[in-house]
């Protein structure tokens, strides 16, 4: 019961990312029409990035595979898309090699992921308002 569960879990994650590429040409249509789509309020009225400030410019740079201009958007995106990668990886080296598990996930990966993020937040910000480096151009013209 695990194991199926876990490959719906997947494949459910799968089918997401998927829905995403095909829907991504369409909504970046759609953003430079009218730019009322993408509103950010941390961006626009707190003059700071979020978490997710540069992710949709970060998933169209990593479907043109131009890597660096998407870890310069969103590095958390980049991390995300190589997390679900390996993710399906090892879930194929699992299944053929009769493994228990097809996931490879320890709790501690949740308390390191909200650190990570909590410090990627800061880091962002901070190198933003203290030295002036805005690698998304969003804030600072």
């Amino acid at each position: 019961m695990k194991k199926k569960f876990q490959l719906i879990f997947l494949a459910l994650i799968n089918i997401l990312l998927i829905v995403l590429i095909l829907f991504y040409p369409h909504y970046a249509k759609a953003a430079a029409e009218d730019k009322s789509i993408g509103f950010c309020f941390f961006k626009n009225y707190l003059r700071i990035y979020c978490v997710t400030c540069g992710g949709t410019r970060a998933f169209g740079d990593m479907l043109s595979f131009d890597l660096i201009s998407a870890v310069k958007h969103n590095a958390l995106v980049f991390l995300g898309f190589a997390y679900i990668i390996f993710l399906d990886l090892y879930a194929i080296f699992a299944f053929f090699k009769k493994k228990e598990s097809l996931i490879y996930f320890k709790p501690i990966f949740c308390l390191y992921a909200i650190l990570f993020i909590f410090v990627f937040v800061l880091i962002r910000n901070f190198l933003l308002y203290a030295f002036g480096i805005d690698p998304i151009g969003d804030i600072l013209r």
